[in-house]
């Protein structure tokens, strides 16, 4: 079982990021120069990696940060596009102008913080964590 949640996390954690790195390309910041337009996608997939990464090696010791950190993404990500949708002259959103588009668009984000935080205790006899007896 947490070999499948180990799993799920990764892949929900790499969706994360390919669709965090693919908007910081398509959309990039207005009102700044053309060297920083450049380091957001990379900066942007450095941070990912290196999130993916500590969960694939330390689950247990990283997984509890790491979801926690989503879950405040999804809050955070939850009042702006309330405040957005709230706007009567609302810019277009793309598939997140519904609220069933904007569910599915932090599915990933959920589903990876979820299996972050459920990696916590599902990895008990993590290799960082088991005592020696002395004989």
């Amino acid at each position: 079982m947490r070999q499948v949640i180990h799993k799920v996390a990764l892949v929900a954690l790499s969706i994360v990021a390919l669709v965090s790195v693919a908007s910081a390309v398509r959309f990039p910041l207005k009102g700044v120069t053309s060297v920083e337009q450049c380091l957001h996608p990379i900066l942007g997939f450095a941070f990912w990696s290196f999130l993916i990464w500590k969960i694939c090696k330390r689950p247990r010791k990283w997984g509890l940060g790491v979801g926690i950190f989503l879950l405040f993404v999804t809050a955070f990500q939850t009042y702006l596009w309330s405040l957005s949708i709230a706007r009567p002259n609302h810019t277009d959103l793309g598939i997140a102008s519904t609220t069933s588009g904007f569910i599915l668009c932090e599915l990933p984000i959920v589903v990876a913080a979820g299996c972050c935080i459920l990696l916590r205790w599902q990895f008990p006899d993590a290799p960082h964590t088991i005592q020696r007896k002395n004989a």
